[in-house]
């Protein structure tokens, strides 16, 4: 046998055993993925069961109707997906603001309080009231709106500036002879608007 024989037989016989290593690899990929996504179904299959019964269990707070025990029972699951008993998770101690679900925005906030009060948590109250409201959103979006009309202001001012130097023909005179308040105006909207 000489030289190239051989070397054609071990490159195909190199050859089939890196086919055959893929072939094992790709196996076991597929084989742990599977695995691994029943695991991690599993998982949140018993996170959505436990949050179902605290629902409930916040439901019945909520009612008056709270369960006399301090142990709510849920399913649990192995991985292999049958089921292993009960669960037992201590129940916590009832706060039902902390398990509520987000309440809607005129259950958000209370009547404003009368004007005649003017104490620290009234002024509170009264401040988250406007910073949820309407009036807030419109007045931030026209705020918003002003400072693009200064900045687009500031725009033309540099461009008159940037045409007279550049010696264009309409731009015959300087920007602050054009608009001789318009730097100092600029830079106070500017300190404001940040």
């Amino acid at each position: 046998m000489n030289s190239s024989t051989a070397s054609a037989m071990l490159s195909e016989r190199m050859r089939r055993i890196l086919q055959d290593l893929e072939a094992q690899h790709l196996h076991e990929l597929a084989s742990l993925s599977a695995e691994r996504w029943r695991q991690q179904s599993t998982q949140v299959m018993i996170v959505e069961q436990e949050l179902a019964a605290l629902r409930k269990e916040n439901a019945l707070l909520r009612a008056g109707l709270a369960p006399a025990s301090d142990k709510i029972d849920t399913p649990r699951q192995s991985n292999e997906g049958s089921k292993e008993g009960a669960h037992s998770v201590t129940k916590p101690t009832p706060v039902v603001e902390e398990l509520a679900l987000p309440p809607e925005e005129d259950e958000m906030i209370e009547e404003l309080p009368p004007p005649g009060d003017h104490g620290f948590a009234a002024n509170m109250k009264r401040l988250r009231f406007f910073l949820v409201s309407d009036k807030f959103e419109i007045t931030m979006g026209a705020l918003i709106m002003l400072n693009v009309l200064f900045m687009a202001a500031e725009l033309q001012y540099d461009g008159l500036g940037l045409g007279n130097e550049l010696g264009y023909r309409w731009f015959t005179v300087s920007a602050a002879e054009a608009w001789p308040w318009g730097r100092t105006f600029f830079d106070v909207m500017e300190v404001l608007f940040g």
